[in-house]
């Protein structure tokens, strides 16, 4: 088993930046949402699918607390060759006062093929009192 460590960038989550999930509110205040998006890039198609419920609140102050659970499917499709999967788990929780990040953490799971064989990727990321407190991806490959 190869096993990797890394303390960087937190790129697993790079999918979820070009994504905006459609919302449907429910009667907790929470929203769920379920999004299927498809990008075609010339030398290969992707597909993502988003599923989870996000709940943001907001205080007479103007804190703002919000918190998103939910599972992700991204594929990739290239020419001539087998697809490309992950699936992942993830939950991201921040507060915000007086429009600053006071807190921000993230947890995410993922499984993945790769021509070297089958991987996980577990990473964690903590930001409290205007320091990074922890950053800690570890991918663990057979």
């Amino acid at each position: 088993m190869r096993k990797l460590l890394a303390g960087t960038g937190m790129g697993v989550a790079l999918a979820l930046t070009s994504f905006t999930p459609a919302f449907a509110a429910s009667s907790d205040g929470a929203q769920q949402y379920s999004q299927h998006e498809c990008f075609d890039w010339g030398w290969a198609t992707g597909c993502i699918d988003a599923h989870g419920e996000a709940n943001s609140t907001q205080t007479p102050s103007g804190n703002i607390n919000f918190q998103d659970n939910g599972k992700l499917v991204y594929t990739i499709n290239y020419p001539g060759q087998g697809p490309y999967q992950e699936q992942s788990s993830y939950h991201f929780k921040a507060l915000w006062k007086k429009g600053e990040t006071q807190v921000y953490s993230s947890h995410y799971d993922s499984s993945f093929t790769a021509p070297w064989g089958n991987c996980d990727v577990d990473a964690d990321y903590h930001y409290a009192n205007g320091s990074e407190q922890f950053n800690n991806v570890q991918v663990n490959c057979a």
